[in-house]
């Protein structure tokens, strides 16, 4: 009879329990929650699905929402109390409190449910993975058409306008024509030969031959290589000033992917994942900018990374994923989960310390083992401050007081959530990570019955200390938690040794900060989790930049080229979701994988490593429908202004549905179907009608079709800022049509002739004319450049140092007002035309340089041997602010010479020191007076620099040597008109951080000539006649537009 007495009482319990959970519980759950947590919500808010039990003790992105038997510690509890800001469920008021306290019954009881279902599995929406974007792109055969058919495009297009009541537009000129396809496939206008012999053609595939031989020119290249830089968010900087090293590397490879047609889906699997690929060339490495090349981010890491999905999907896909950050995605299918199995990839990927090498560097180059050099001493400059740092932090984390104040503290939040123990390490001071360790420890030691920390618990749960260790006699004195911490504190800090005791009692109480995974012992590998909030981190960062610094000036050097690469990290961290984008809360795990809205409902992790390959697979597959699409429309898009689909980058449930969709997905098929290749794609839009129609406006076809949408012409475009500038340079002959390398100043006078691709590009500083003509903002992925009219671009070409030299140049090659139009406009001016411009050349007075007086001074570099000053070669170029030989420094072998109005920076030897020349414009005694400052920032390398004052160029008048310090050097000497004094600079022996400041003035009997106030760029010349005919037809929309 006994067991069934048990069998029955336990089963009444049971009835019992369910009863109360039928009764009190459910209904409200009913009327209250599953609304947003169950499966009749059109959307499970948090991943939390309160329908099921599963769901119940499963929870959402927070974590459980019960913890059977503790309502501290359920986050169900918490949210119905709105005692988290973060957390109140349900919103609005909370519900009432004997509501509340029912709930609590129910989880102390145990949380008892009868729900036997199972927890949905999270699916996408049959009608949302019918979307148009997320289904394959299909085969379509070309609808019949009346009208003019070049390839399978038109009938497409030509179905649309019949709808519409439109018509395609007759075929441009072929004047029109050719300058249309060089501009769009080269960025540069056609050569006057080219183009006088393209008109005289009368072949009936003289147009195809011009599409096969500018497809197949280098500038081809360079072209298309620009738009795709857009997508990539290139700069050669992390943010104002902070180079990347080798930067240029992923902007050459890209060009020559190009170039070489590389088919697109091994384009991407190759930007995403070449470090994990069998490569026949090293060089593809380089791709890996793609990833790394983003901007440097307030907030670090996390920011980065947001960045690097950023730029991966939305370039790649055309999806917004990275709004998934914080919540589910609002409008598409992306919940917060898809976005930290992205997380977990970028995560799991780092940047290595020494770059790969992508070519051979030449036998026994000096400027390598320098290089080699430099690494070591940086890198053990940032282990050495680590391994110091990191032994004080860990003595201060093993002494006794801070042992009292984390157990303290830990016991206090060893029911706390993620969010709550995050406030309290906030308002005490403490470090989050290791107060999370002691938490964990002291649940560990409850769970465990440690002895050393049985008394703790006792008293934690209202008992008397009574301690096993005899060591530890002195805890049952404690009153309280806090006298007991302080006594935990002393007897741990007092048998703390770096070697084991003998004593077994003594060796349990050392192993509480010694032993393996206890929270005091933290491995040199956590540093930067227990660094100091502010000068740790400062420390740290600027130790590293200078790693990056060094990198940087060897590559400008002339280091042999390496790849800005990523490789898999050595451990393979597991990712979770940061409940409301907090990395300090994290929530379920989140498994590498692609996104759920693109793959088969059962879909499997990534494999082994960080999963980069895998995702690069996943993108680049056939079976991908974003893909295909959003390449194809984004060429479309750079053909004819605008995209089938307006939205480039947002091919989701809110972005705008495809103006022809049967096209779109026409393109998209053939694309795949015949080896992703993109110059094939451009054959089958550049040879269609559709294409080489006229721009002309028709005023019957655009009461229709305002904007154009149909294509019943070709949308006229202006030249963007590189065309515009590389065809100025072309116009002048001085076009250097050398492909890749070491980027060149955009600011430098004189320019630098060279294609604008190859600009320097610093994120934090970008040249104000590049914004004015609407450049790609790197500090994102760029989907498109809006096309804007503004003032600044017309002062510009009449103001613009830049034009008035092109200008100059143009006039100087030029043989007459005939000639400037076929350079400038691309052919012969009209009668009338011809005339106006001789009359103007004719009639226009030579300019007269305005009387300036000129000043004494000069700059430039010389060697200096200690006797003899000689080789003295005035700075070349003006880069805003300051002389330099070059416009881009360092320069291989002479390093980063310069002079500013207040000091400047030697080059790396005597032979390249900098000097800056007063030369006398009369006879008689003069004074001179300056002070010379060298300084060192913290931690910096260096052993300083010679100033010297040298009279006609081997008479020293003053010398000093210094480190971090200055000097006032003072000088009295009788000299002769033209005789010069050199206030020279040169390095000792390590040329590093040898910049310096010295104002030094000339004082005669009645004039003081001090450098700085004379400090001045070059004066502009007046221009002449011809030059000025030039500059107005640069001024021109015919010029300014390609069509």
């Amino acid at each position: 009879m006994r067991p069934l007495l048990l069998l029955v009482c336990a089963l009444g319990a049971a009835n019992a329990s369910d009863e109360f959970f039928e009764s009190k519980i459910r209904p409200v759950l009913a009327t209250r929650c599953y609304v947003c947590h169950s499966a009749k919500a059109p959307k499970v808010q948090g991943g939390l699905w309160l329908d099921t039990k599963s769901g119940v003790l499963e929870g959402g992105i927070s974590g459980p929402a019960v913890v059977p038997g503790d309502p501290e510690r359920s986050l169900l509890i918490k949210a119905l109390h709105h005692s988290d800001e973060a957390l109140k469920m349900p919103p609005g008021k909370p519900l009432a409190a004997e509501v509340i306290a029912d709930f609590e019954h129910w989880v102390r009881i145990g949380a008892p449910d009868p729900r036997t279902g199972e927890k949905p599995k999270p699916a996408i929406p049959e009608k949302v993975r019918q979307f148009w974007s997320f289904q394959p792109p299909r085969r379509h055969e070309p609808p019949n058409t009346d009208g003019p058919v070049s390839t399978f495009i038109d009938p497409f297009l030509q179905a649309k306008m019949r709808e519409k009541g439109l018509s395609p537009s007759p075929e441009a000129d072929r004047a029109s024509l050719l300058r249309r396809l060089t501009y769009d496939l080269t960025g540069l206008p056609p050569e006057w030969d080219d183009s006088q012999a393209f008109l005289a053609d009368a072949a009936p595939d003289a147009y195809e031959r011009a599409v096969e031989r500018l497809l197949a020119s280098p500038q081809y290249g360079e072209r298309w290589g620009r738009h795709w830089l857009d997508v990539a968010r290139y700069a050669d900087t992390r943010d104002r000033g902070a180079r990347f090293a080798f930067s240029y590397t992923y902007r050459d490879w890209v060009i020559r992917a190009f170039n070489e047609d590389m088919p697109y889906n091994e384009f991407v699997r190759k930007q995403l994942a070449a470090d994990r690929m069998q490569l026949d060339d090293p060089a593809d490495l380089a791709a890996l900018g793609f990833i790394t090349l983003g901007r440097s981010v307030p907030k670090g890491e996390h920011d980065m990374i947001d960045d690097r999905i950023d730029a991966v999907t939305r370039g790649l896909l055309g999806l917004t994923v990275t709004c998934a950050r914080c919540h589910d995605h609002k409008y598409d299918p992306i919940p917060t989960q898809d976005y930290y199995s992205f997380y977990g990839v970028i995560a799991n990927s780092e940047e290595p310390v020494e770059y790969p090498l992508v070519a051979k560097p030449a036998p026994g180059d000096p400027l390598e083992e320098t290089y080699r050099r430099g690494m070591e001493a940086r890198l053990a400059a940032v282990e050495e401050f680590k391994v110091k740092r990191h032994t004080e932090l860990v003595a201060e984390y093993r002494s006794a007081e801070w042992i009292a104040r984390y157990i303290l503290a830990a016991q206090s939040a060893s029911k706390f959530n993620n969010r709550e123990i995050e406030k309290l390490s906030r308002e005490r001071d403490y470090n989050l990570f290791v107060l999370r360790r002691w938490r964990d420890y002291l649940n560990q030691t409850r769970e465990a019955a440690d002895p050393v920390f049985a008394p703790w618990h006792a008293l934690a749960a209202g008992r008397k200390p009574e301690p096993a260790n005899p060591l530890m006699a002195a805890v049952s004195r404690a009153g309280s938690m806090e006298e007991l911490a302080r006594i935990y504190g002393e007897i741990l800090a007092r048998h703390d040794a770096e070697a084991p005791h003998a004593d077994p009692n003594a060796e349990a109480l050392r192993l509480v900060l010694r032993g393996e995974g206890v929270p005091a012992n933290i491995p040199l590998s956590d540093f930067l989790q227990i660094r100091g909030p502010g000068g740790d981190a400062n420390i740290v960062r600027a130790l590293r930049n200078a790693v990056r610094v060094w990198q940087a000036e060897c590559a400008y050097r002339g280091l042999t080229p390496r790849a800005m690469a990523l490789d898999d990290t050595k451990e393979q961290k597991p990712s979770h979701v940061f409940v409301r984008g907090n990395p300090n809360d994290p929530g379920v795990a989140a498994p590498r994988r692609f996104l759920a809205v693109l793959s088969p409902d059962d879909r499997q992790p990534f494999g082994p490593g960080s999963g980069r390959l895998d995702l690069a697979n996943a993108i680049a597959s056939d079976t991908n429908p974003l893909t295909a699409r959003v390449l194809v429309n984004r060429v479309w898009a750079w053909h004819f202004g605008r995209g089938l689909v307006t939205s480039p980058s947002d091919f989701g449930l809110r972005g705008d549905p495809p103006s022809h969709p049967e096209l779109l997905d026409e393109l998209a098929r053939r694309f795949m179907d015949e080896g992703w290749s993109i110059k094939k794609l451009h054959r089958w839009i550049v040879l269609s009608h559709a294409y080489r129609q006229q721009s002309v406006d028709r005023a019957e076809m655009r009461a229709k079709d305002l904007e154009n949408l149909f294509l019943w012409r070709m949308n006229r475009r202006r030249l963007d800022y590189e065309e515009l500038r590389d065809t100025m340079l072309h116009a002048s002959g001085r076009l250097d049509r050398a492909i890749g390398g070491l980027p060149f100043s955009p600011n430098a006078e004189p320019a630098v002739p060279r294609r604008t691709v190859y600009a320097y590009l610093d994120r934090g500083r970008l040249p104000g004319e590049l914004t004015t003509f609407d450049f790609a903002n790197p500090e994102a992925h760029s989907p498109v450049r809006y096309q804007t009219t503004v003032p600044q671009q017309a002062l510009y070409l009449m103001n613009s140092p830049f034009v008035a030299e092109q200008a100059r140049h143009i006039a100087e090659a030029a043989s007459g007002v005939a000639d400037l139009y076929r350079r400038i406009l691309g052919r012969d001016p009209s009668q009338e035309e011809a005339a106006l411009g001789r009359a103007f050349v004719g009639a226009e007075q030579p300019a007269v340089r305005p009387a300036v007086p000129a000043h004494p001074w000069q700059y430039g570099m010389a060697a200096w041997d200690g006797h003899a000053l000689t080789g003295f070669r005035p700075f070349r170029f003006w880069e805003p602010e300051r002389w330099q030989p070059a416009s881009l420094l360092p320069q291989p072998e002479m390093g980063s010479p310069f002079l500013t109005a207040q000091g400047g920076s030697p080059g790396d030897s005597a032979r390249h020191a900098v000097t800056r020349r007063w030369v006398a414009p009369a006879d008689g005694e003069v004074r001179i007076e300056g002070k010379v400052e060298h300084k060192l920032g913290d931690r910096a390398i260096g052993d300083g620099i010679r100033a010297w004052i040298i009279h006609r160029g081997g008479a020293v008048l003053a010398e000093r040597t210094l480190r971090n310090e200055s000097a006032d050097l003072v000088a009295t000497v009788t000299v002769r008109a033209g005789e010069t004094i050199d206030f020279l600079v040169e390095p000792r022996g390590d040329a590093e951080n040898d910049s310096f400041t010295w104002d030094p003035a000339v004082t005669a009997a009645d004039v003081r000539w001090q450098a700085s106030q004379a400090f001045e760029g070059p004066r502009p010349e007046p221009l002449p006649p011809l030059a000025k005919y030039a500059q107005v037809l640069l001024q021109t929309a015919e010029f300014a537009f390609v069509d």
